[in-house]
């Protein structure tokens, strides 16, 4: 069974990340980020979010692994696009994805 640690291990080795940059992103030490890929040890829950935006992927994804490739590469793909879109675009995005939802819920 796939754990934290091992979906840390192979995300950041295809971002082709080092600890120290994963350290830098997450606001922690180095020791601290190395910890979290050699000692099995689980960052706090804040460090978890700033772990998941690092390696272009999501905070359930890291403890939970309940997402498939694609949906990693779909996320990337959205973190790469939405910094680009112009304010009226990205509230057009957001409103329709949260029609979307809405609609799902029901």
């Amino acid at each position: 069974m796939e754990t934290f640690t091992d979906r840390i291990i192979v995300l950041r080795a295809r971002r082709r990340k080092t600890i120290t940059q994963i350290a830098a992103d997450c606001g922690v030490s180095r020791q601290t980020a190395s910890s979290w890929f050699n000692d099995g040890v689980m960052p706090k829950p804040h460090h978890i979010s700033l772990l998941a935006e690092s390696l272009d992927t999501t905070g359930s994804y890291l403890v939970h692994g309940d997402a498939s490739p694609a949906r990693h590469a779909l996320v990337a793909e959205l973190r790469q696009i939405i910094p680009q879109l112009p304010e009226s675009k990205l509230a057009a995005l957001a409103h329709v994805a949260r029609e979307f939802l809405a609609s799902i819920d029901d």
